[in-house]
């Protein structure tokens, strides 16, 4: 497959609910440099930063059922 010239550089991102994801999430890829663990902000069951916004950051639009 060759890609034009004009979107050799262009990196598709997927759109994503707004969220604190840097602060909560570890990058596993690319293998390089270090990893600090826990995160500095995890997530919890409940409040402003719980695991439900993390399933549900993929999802952009509405629910029809």
């Amino acid at each position: 497959m060759h890609v034009l010239p004009t979107f050799g550089t262009n990196v598709p991102r997927p759109a994503y609910k707004p969220g604190a994801w840097e602060a909560s999430l570890s990058d596993i890829w690319p293998v390089f440099g270090e990893t600090g663990w826990p995160p500095s902000l995890p997530f919890t069951l409940e409040g402003t930063n719980r695991i439900k916004l993390l399933i549900d950051r993929w999802k952009i639009g509405t629910d029809i059922g």
